[in-house]
């Protein structure tokens, strides 16, 4: 099998939360070609799912330095970053997945809420609305049980 079918393997073993097979094909994804950026950050989030944060961060870090402009490794990272209460990492993270894909709306909303944890109110509020308005239904309903309404200005 070449990498990119391994990788494609490890993706359907992950997304069907069988962490540990993902995380063998995934390894054999790098193995084949240790360059595979994207195959570190799905590697990453395996680990992740897994509870093994320092093993799912150093696999973003690598992701991140391989392959600069895949958005996932940066939004996978701030997740991590926000698990740890790690906020301006988190949000830095955050801000680089959206520049990449700013149709990524959840990104929006969990930099809202790390914007929120450092008592950056008018950013979160900001972030929390452009979720809002994008259809994001965990913004429109923060939004909502905190009597905000997403065509506020």
């Amino acid at each position: 099998m070449t990498a990119a079918e391994y990788f494609d393997k490890g993706l359907k073993s992950l997304f069907a939360g069988e962490y540990e097979t993902a995380l063998d094909d995934l390894s054999q994804a790098i193995r084949l070609d240790p360059e595979f950026g994207e195959a570190y950050a799905y590697r990453g989030l395996a680990h992740y799912r897994l509870g093994n944060y320092d093993a799912a961060m150093a696999h973003y870090d690598r992701a991140v330095e391989l392959s600069p402009s895949i958005a996932e490794s940066y939004y996978f990272r701030a997740i991590l970053h926000g698990h740890w209460k790690q906020h301006e990492e988190a949000i830095a993270d955050y801000t680089k997945a959206i520049q990449l894909e700013p149709e990524r709306v959840e990104a929006y909303y969990f930099r809202a809420l790390n914007h929120g944890a450092v008592g950056n109110y008018e950013e979160a509020l900001k972030d929390m609305k452009t979720a809002a308005e994008a259809g994001y239904e965990p913004a429109e309903k923060f939004l909502e049980s905190h009597r905000r309404k997403p065509e506020w200005n």
